[in-house]
């Protein structure tokens, strides 16, 4: 058993470079939007934007997770289908209410109970949260992705790889960078249902994870992917500069169409370190646990963003940091070594811990 969780260790790192990139984000002026408050021809603006679109690979290394763990398996009880969809459908209740009372007790207001449950189920009642509602989108069809997922040779793999990557990415954004304008196909043209986040990168984590020969990912070929992932990441870092120009604020119209491409690179990059190199003893289990710990990071992130006169940060910076990029991955660990200590205490508690 030992010797299974330390071949995984690859993917408790993920989890959390996943669990970082997810407070990025949501920073707005302080992480993910910080490019907009350069003009782009400094240095600074291309710098932070290339994190700005990096960080796209949060929430497309999870499900890649949920991929490489769940689509191996055959077929699973129907009991154990369905503790997983209550299991999700649960947390996001029970954050949920917090996240009301929370808005009551600072921002005023009557519980009406109609109202949560209308919120809940038609919106969201904390924007990060929708991540959620598609996990149990993701859990639903579940057995039918399995069954695709086994089915598939490493040839089809590979073909759907492209198959997104190209037609659902980088055509588009060629033929947009050459126009000088946006440019789609035509709507009656779509492949969406594999590029669909719910597909495409639990497929691709059950590729890199249980089919792809790890050993025949070599120095050089690590070096070609990082290569590409690079070049695609300046691709979409022109493209998102220009058109924010363009708005006044920032655009997402090509912040993830080639992230796939990095997300591969990420996963591939540690799942080759940790295989050829793995941890044993106290850093392997420490790391396990730091892992582990994530969905709840996920969950209660949304709340310390909330009140950022809390910060150390921002005390220490006074707001106005010489290095805004530090000072942003800063805020990020403020957040995130707390709330892993947090959700570490409240997995101690029997019930809370078959929910976190």
């Amino acid at each position: 058993m030992e010797n299974a969780k330390r071949n995984l260790l690859h993917i408790e790192v993920i989890r959390l470079i996943a669990a970082f990139f997810v407070i990025f984000n949501h920073l707005a002026g302080e992480g993910y939007t910080l490019f907009l408050a350069y003009p782009p021809s400094s240095f600074q603006h291309w710098l932070y934007l290339f994190f700005s679109m990096l960080c796209k690979i949060n929430v497309p290394l999870f499900f890649m997770i949920s991929g490489a763990l769940l689509l191996k398996k055959q077929e699973e009880p129907f009991k154990k289908q369905l503790y997983r969809i209550l299991r999700i459908v649960i947390v996001l209740a029970v954050f949920s209410l917090l996240e009301y009372i929370h808005e009551l007790i600072f921002y005023g207001g009557s519980f009406q109970i109609s109202y949560y449950f209308q919120k809940l189920i038609e919106d969201s009642w904390m924007i990060p949260y929708w991540f959620l509602y598609a996990y149990l989108g993701f859990l639903l069809t579940l057995p039918l992705l399995r069954r695709l997922a086994n089915a598939m040779k490493e040839r089809e793999f590979q073909y759907m790889i492209l198959l997104v990557v190209l037609v659902g990415g980088l055509l588009p954004m060629v033929i947009s960078l050459i126009l000088g304008r946006d440019f789609s196909f035509s709507p009656y043209f779509t492949i969406a249902w594999v590029t669909s986040g719910i597909v495409c990168f639990p497929l691709l984590g059950h590729y890199l994870e249980n089919v792809l020969d790890i050993r025949k990912i070599t120095g050089f070929w690590l070096c070609i992917i990082w290569l590409i992932s690079i070049g695609c990441l300046i691709l979409t870092c022109v493209l998102t500069s220009r058109k924010s120009i363009e708005t006044g604020f920032i655009s997402e119209t090509y912040v993830s169409s080639l992230v796939m491409v990095y997300s591969l690179a990420i996963y591939v990059s540690f799942r080759k370190l940790l295989t050829s190199h793995p941890l044993k003893g106290k850093p392997a289990r420490f790391l396990q646990v730091l892992g582990s710990c994530t969905f709840g990071v996920y969950l209660m992130h949304g709340f310390l963003l909330s009140h950022p006169k809390l910060s150390l940060v921002h005390l220490i910076t006074k707001n106005e940091p010489q290095l805004p990029l530090i000072a942003g991955f800063l805020r990020c660990f403020e957040i995130m070594i707390p709330l892993l200590f947090l959700t570490w205490l409240l997995k101690k508690i029997p019930g809370v811990r078959k929910l976190l």
